[in-house]
């Protein structure tokens, strides 16, 4: 029986503004309208209508694809930027759908006047033999299952190279997750990969809006290797 691929959009956007000093303020700290695409339809309906599963993948993708882009002053697209990868495939297939609303946006503007802004959006892709079953396909659950054993090998197996694995496919399908990106982290310092710990790092404090929230990272890591030195590059004030 053929496989039917099933991609399900769900879009989360955050944006940035900037002045004209080329300094950085966050969307909170300014009366800010956000840019939007030009004509009825939502970024997400965009999408939506114009995404096309790679037919030619061998292996099923799916998971949260992250692209960041910049709007200009008058509506055109540009720095295209992966943050978070899928697939090779659904990069591609992304980018080739958000070219194609390059000159299609309303501007973000700051009191009416209009701003340069840098916009991420999300996309779920979500696979499936039917679009009920993709649906019902729970990312969260998903990610969890995938941390919970990345902990075990972390904090029981005392492999943070088996470990570091499964905490990349919780991030496949969690990339906002706060704690997911720290147990990386501290697997990569461990590892003796610091620079690579220090991109986890930085995302952390990049999508962290006033605090770090690390609800999952426990009294049991305190005795872990590289804690301490993990809890000082989260409190450090450098990216």
């Amino acid at each position: 029986m053929k496989t039917i691929k099933i991609f399900i959009i769900c879009i989360i956007i955050g944006q940035f503004v900037y002045a004209q000093d080329e300094s950085t303020h966050l969307l909170s700290e300014v009366e800010v309208t956000p840019a939007t695409l030009v004509g009825d339809k939502s970024v997400k309906q965009f999408i939506s209508a114009n995404f096309v599963y790679p037919s030619y993948t061998v292996i099923p993708y799916e998971g949260t694809q992250v692209v960041m882009f910049h709007v200009t002053e008058t509506g055109q697209l540009t720095d295209f930027e992966i943050i978070h990868s899928v697939s090779d495939e659904i990069d591609q297939e992304i980018l080739r759908v958000l070219s194609l609303t390059n000159g299609a946006w309303n501007p973000a503007q700051a009191n009416g006047v209009a701003l340069s802004a840098d916009k991420e959006i999300a996309v779920q892709i979500k696979y499936a033999n039917t679009a009920t079953q993709a649906e019902y396909r729970d990312f969260d659950q998903i990610a969890q299952r995938h941390f919970s054993k990345g902990a075990e090998k972390l904090l029981e197996n005392k492999n943070p190279q088996a470990a570091e694995r499964r905490f990349e496919e919780a991030l496949r399908y969690k990339p906002y997750d706060q704690n997911t990106l720290a147990m990386l982290a501290l697997c990569n310092l461990q590892l003796g990969e610091e620079a690579k710990a220090k991109t986890y790092i930085s995302r952390i404090k990049q999508i962290s809006d006033q605090e770090t929230n690390l609800s999952q990272l426990t009294e049991s890591l305190q005795s872990q290797k590289n804690y301490d030195k993990l809890i000082h590059l989260l409190a450090s004030t450098e990216n």
